[in-house]
């Protein structure tokens, strides 16, 4: 048997249907043609790479107009007036005892009318979202969202149920957008590589905010990258709460490290995605009053964020992921240096990674470190025998932060408040069968995360 609400709101939504007609008809639906300006950008010779991510040879902006057709009524004032209007609500009202169900009858109305007046249909889904939503059911809504510091291989990836990823294409970079007075043009749209398309089922929009400043917290962690949201809009199917527009991050910076996923990275990254979306602290990627379980681990990430995102120099980028480290690994200021890096080997090296690379390659950043602490430049030797082992600064600085993203992954995993987890691995160092029992856990938790 259909339920008696759905049954009054058909019977409403054709009553407005009706409505509208007599008035198309009577002429107290005026129709308007109106010429709106529109800006778009004309992308030559559109390149994407898994090297540079998008390429563009110079660009031209387009001004053009398109004629739009407006609709001048007073329906909805109208209809509000009518006793098939009041009826409806106080069926509703005895039914749900919302205070606010007037208004929200106001929104369903609003949308019926400018949805048939532009199509002749009547959309039957909207009548079944708003009477979920009056039962207290989430709505749908989802965001698309423009991510910079990320770079694909594949075309797309399919991250879960409700995630997807995709490489810009010159159809994202050749949006056409309206022009109104007083809004400048947009710029040139280079500021991002790839699209995170997300969806999820909430009461508000601070459920795919939420949402989206997880998803790029977890990218920041596969693997060390500056990734980040550019803007995003908001689409939500929602009749009683509203809500739309677009979101920017407000920041102009750019990517200083890139983080590249090829073909062979989706499946660790789809089931990285899985264990993180459960693992990560809200205070990670949302400001939370609650204080954090481990402050030391929301401290290195913050950290870890700082030197991905950093402005500065090199050495101030080592020094904030040697910061975060110290955080993670060490008790007192004055333990020394190499128990950082004796702690640091040895745990990551439990866990399946090379400990006397871990080693040397954390007993050559503290010594640049050391340099830039103290107000000294670093030596030009110093800079050339970094280059000559490692390449370049950089590759040094990216296997650090590499380091540290692992190290607060699997800390995180383990649960550990900061005085036991260290008190564990220098048990270690010292007892076999703890040894043997953390290098297990650990190596769990690399297969299980993906991180391995």
């Amino acid at each position: 048997m259909e339920d008696k609400n759905l049954e009054a709101l058909k019977k409403f939504a054709q009553f407005v249907k009706e409505r509208i007609d007599d008035g198309i008809k009577g002429g107290t639906v005026k129709k308007a043609v109106v010429n709106q300006e529109y800006f778009k950008w004309k992308v030559k010779d559109f390149k994407y790479t898994v090297k540079d991510g998008v390429s563009t040879g110079t660009s031209e902006g387009e001004h053009f107009i398109k004629s739009e057709t407006m609709f001048n009524h007073n329906l909805e004032e109208e209809i509000k007036e009518s006793e098939e209007y009041k009826s409806l609500v106080k069926q509703l009202e005895e039914t749900f005892k919302d205070e606010r169900l007037s208004s929200k009858v106001d929104f369903l109305l609003r949308l019926i009318v400018r949805h048939y007046i532009q199509t002749f249909e009547i959309k039957e889904d909207m009548l079944n979202i708003f009477l979920k939503e009056l039962k207290g059911e989430p709505s749908r809504t989802s965001a698309i969202v423009k991510v910079q510091g990320l770079i694909l291989e594949p075309v797309s990836i399919t991250v879960s149920n409700n995630v997807t990823l995709r490489q810009v294409n010159i159809t994202d970079l050749e949006e056409e957008n309206p022009i109104y007075p007083f809004i400048g043009v947009e710029q040139f749209p280079n500021d991002y590589s790839a699209v995170l398309n997300i969806e999820t089922f909430g009461h508000s929009s601070l459920n795919i905010q939420k949402e989206v400043s997880k998803a790029v917290t977890i990218l920041r962690m596969f693997k060390p990258g500056s990734v980040r949201y550019v803007k995003y809009k908001i689409i939500s199917e929602s009749i009683t709460n509203p809500t739309g527009g677009t979101i920017s991050s407000g920041r102009q910076i750019s990517s200083t490290t890139n983080c590249r996923i090829y073909s062979s990275d989706v499946g660790k990254l789809i089931i990285f995605w899985k264990i993180l979306d459960e693992l990560l602290p809200s205070s990670f990627f949302w400001s939370d009053t609650s204080p954090a379980n481990n402050e030391s681990i929301q401290f290195a990430y913050q950290r870890y964020s700082d030197a991905l995102f950093s402005d500065g120099t090199f050495e101030q980028r080592l020094v904030n992921t040697i910061i975060a480290l110290e955080s993670l690994y060490l008790n007192d200021s004055q333990e020394l240096s190499r128990y950082l890096s004796l702690r640091v080997s040895k745990f990551l090296g439990l866990a399946g990674l090379d400990p006397y690379r871990i080693k040397t390659v954390l007993k050559e950043a503290y010594k640049l470190r050391s340099f830039f602490v103290h107000g000294n430049s670093i030596p030009y030797r110093l800079r050339k025998k970094i280059e000559a082992q490692f390449e370049s600064e950089d590759k040094l600085l990216y296997e650090i932060l590499d380091y540290l993203r692992l190290s607060i992954v699997i800390m995180l995993a383990l649960k550990k408040q900061k005085d036991e987890m260290i008190d564990t691995i220098d048990d270690t160092f010292i007892d076999r069968k703890k040894e043997d029992a953390l290098s297990g856990h650990l190596k769990g938790i690399m297969e299980r995360s993906g991180l391995k």
